[in-house]
């Protein structure tokens, strides 16, 4: 899931302030603690939605609109190492001189890389709950098809893009699914009914309206809607006959996530 909400200037990159160029042989002054935050916040919300692109495009941010997040193991332990290290470099920075603003942006920025962190150590969703992966691909495909920014043929190219990666998406999640909750894997069921209902019968008609892309789209369309439907075969034939897990997290995770949620 994707919780991540910062007051950064609603989460979009914000450019560091230049300081004026320096004279012939003066010694460049050391940024002051507001500009070293400032341009590491700058950094992280660059790499971070990066690594994230569907919460990119949902923030406004298109460049990767044609990607997905690396959600396999391996891509998750680089994403966990990162989360670690910018937490660590964050505690490195001078904060007796940032100014209030950047203060509490500074705890907030804090707050949500434990919360991710929390996520991937404690919850674990991506090996319990077979949901994470349906609306994954629904907020994945959704903003390309029903928002109006960019052009036509740019929202095409990148639902391209993300039509193209379902099949691998639907392979980590035969590889990572355990034992869940058997409502999560019925909600599962009836949520990838939709989506495939979305790619198999809603995209096609589109697709006439990008005559240059329209043979790639089709194709792609026809991988993705077969994918979906081999998620739908293995949630229900394997997934849901072993889905004896409790969808209850207990108190202590509990009271964790909801201290994460209210930002206390």
């Amino acid at each position: 899931t994707e919780i991540y909400t910062l007051s950064l200037h609603d989460a979009l990159p914000i450019s560091p302030p230049v300081a004026p160029p320096a004279s012939a042989g003066e010694a460049k002054p050391a940024p002051s603690a507001d500009a070293a935050f400032e341009a590491f916040a700058n950094r992280f919300l660059d790499e971070l939605l990066r690594r994230q692109p569907t919460r990119a495009t949902r923030v406004g941010d298109h460049r990767f609109d044609a990607q997905w997040p690396d959600i396999s193991p391996p891509g998750e332990a680089a994403y966990h190492k990162w989360l670690e290290e910018t937490r660590a470099a964050l505690g490195r920075l001078p904060h007796d001189g940032l100014s209030e603003q950047n203060q509490i942006d500074a705890d907030i920025l804090d707050e949500r890389l434990r919360s991710e962190l929390f996520a991937l150590d404690e919850l674990k969703d991506l090996g319990i709950d077979p949901v994470a992966y349906t609306t994954l691909i629904s907020v994945g495909l959704d903003p390309l098809v029903t928002r109006s920014f960019g052009t036509k043929e740019q929202r095409m190219a990148s639902l391209l893009g993300r039509l193209d990666g379902v099949p691998a998406i639907v392979a980590v999640a035969k590889q990572r699914l355990t034992r869940p909750a058997r409502v999560f894997t019925e909600t599962a069921l009836e949520q990838n009914k939709g989506l495939i209902a979305l790619v198999e019968g809603q995209l096609p008609n589109r697709f006439a309206e990008v005559p240059e892309l329209k043979d790639k789209l089709a194709a792609a369309a026809q991988k993705a809607g077969a994918a979906l439907r081999e998620l739908q075969g293995f949630l229900e034939k394997d997934v849901l006959p072993r889905s004896d897990g409790s969808f209850r997290i207990g108190r202590e995770r509990f009271a964790k996530k909801l201290a994460f949620a209210l930002g206390d």
